[in-house]
């Protein structure tokens, strides 16, 4: 395990390469390091008023608000905040979200070709996914047909688990997902850019708020809610 900042350290999985066979050690200590230093602009009081709209004071609601949260950030195109664990929100009146800091200013290209791989999901299902996870750079320029297809299939298979739109949520999942997912790039002589470990720390943080909840929760719902034209990004 290489040096990681405390805080960073409930999240070591994706911080130590050795883990996932997939990322590149100085680059990853780096990206920590930065994460732990930086803080993601406070969202308004106004916009998590309508982030919680129709939501009450109920672990279930909670972790709604925090689905709709974890999609509205990725909309941004700024600084945003990786951790999503349950002590981070409270209620007042509405749901509110208190965890501006571990934040990552993900590449822009890459976090609107990862939006479209959800939308493409919830609005297209059948639709292929080769070309968002091209624009992530996930698949090299020297792979076969076959090879392309085959990491398709992986993601494919990772979003399955939801294909009613409601599903009930398992670090043990994600992490599984995320580990063939890698592995099977590594093996096919890829490289995985090391901003991805960000993503895995924010959708751990994430996994692990959701996890706590007994009941299924409906991904879609908050997806439509997050990406309404009502709700524009605070820029």
């Amino acid at each position: 395990m290489i040096g990681l900042p405390k805080e960073m350290k409930e999240f070591g999985v994706w911080l130590n390469p050795r883990s996932l066979a997939a990322f590149n050690k100085m680059e990853i200590l780096r990206l920590a390091k930065n994460a732990w230093t930086s803080m993601a602009p406070t969202l308004s009081d106004e916009l998590m008023t309508h982030l919680s709209e129709g939501l009450l004071e109920t672990e279930e609601d909670q972790a709604q608000f925090a689905l709709r949260l974890y999609f509205y950030q990725l909309r941004l195109h700024q600084s945003i905040s990786l951790d999503l664990r349950r002590s981070r929100f409270q209620y007042d009146k509405c749901w509110r979200f208190k965890g501006q800091t571990l934040a990552h200013a993900f590449d822009v290209d890459t976090v609107d070709a990862l939006m479209e791989t959800y939308r493409i999901f919830y609005t297209e299902p059948g639709a292929s996914l080769l070309p968002s996870l091209k624009k992530m750079n996930l698949v090299p320029d020297h792979w076969s047909a076959e090879q392309e297809h085959g990491l398709e299939n992986i993601f494919e298979a990772h979003f399955d688990q939801g294909s009613s739109g409601k599903m009930k949520f398992e670090f043990s999942q994600l992490l599984q997902s995320f580990t063939k997912i890698f592995q099977f790039i590594h093996s096919n002589k890829g490289k995985v850019p090391s901003e991805f470990a960000m993503l895995g720390v924010c959708l751990s943080s994430l996994y692990m708020n959701l996890e706590t909840v007994s009941c299924e929760l409906d991904v879609k719902a908050a997806y439509q809610v997050a990406t309404s034209e009502s709700l524009e990004p605070q820029r």
